[in-house]
């Protein structure tokens, strides 16, 4: 007599890969480690933590207390100069999504789990996060768009000059928009402009 036996395909799936059979538990980073901008900047020590507060702040110094040639008698100038100020920066936020239902914690438990599946979840949104800074690190050029939900960029903290408009400004400051030549053909910032403090340098390309 024939017999026809019911059959079961499974797509290897998070499903699979969790609760059924014996999967080698570590999985092989195939594309998480191409974090590599993110990694050489806190390798490097260029992040300052801030926990709490309505907003970014790092206080800028920008002024300086003049120095003259003196002799015997002279009288020395007075006044108080305006020496520091405050660069101000609203948060932005990135989230991700990581969705769970009673039936996988049901499933995924006793002698047919092989993995935490909150646990791997978890991970995958970390790493998902960990991806998008690393997009947003080279974000367009933002000028004075500051406000929004979007990270500012590299590209913002030190933008071709060419980009920066009259009205642009980084930490609500305003940025300088006109430069000249200098030593060794380094452009800097006009010193008739405003905030020459605030610019960056630019090597003049040939």
């Amino acid at each position: 007599m024939a017999t026809t036996l019911p059959t079961l395909t499974r797509t290897i799936d998070n499903a699979f890969l969790t609760t059924w059979y014996e999967i080698r538990e570590m999985a092989i980073d195939n594309i998480l480690d191409a974090t590599v901008i993110w990694a050489a900047l806190m390798g490097a020590g260029s992040f300052t933590p801030q926990v709490g507060g309505r907003f970014i702040t790092r206080t800028i110094r920008y002024g300086e207390q003049d120095a003259v040639d003196v002799a015997k008698g002279d009288t020395l100038p007075k006044g108080e100069p305006e020496l520091e100020t405050m660069a101000r920066w609203d948060w932005k936020y990135i989230a991700t999504h990581v969705q769970r239902n009673t039936f996988d914690d049901q499933q995924n438990n006793g002698p047919s789990k092989i993995k935490d599946l909150v646990g791997l979840r978890l991970g995958a949104a970390r790493d998902g996060m960990e991806q998008r800074y690393e997009t947003v690190l080279l974000n367009t050029y933002a000028g004075s768009s500051e406000t929004g939900t979007t990270m500012q960029g590299l590209n913002d903290v030190v933008p071709a000059y060419a980009d920066i408009g009259s009205t642009d400004t980084y930490g609500q400051i305003s940025r300088p928009d006109s430069y000249t030549a200098g030593a060794n053909g380094v452009l800097e910032a006009t010193s008739t402009e405003p905030n020459t403090w605030w610019a960056s340098k630019y090597l003049d390309g040939p």
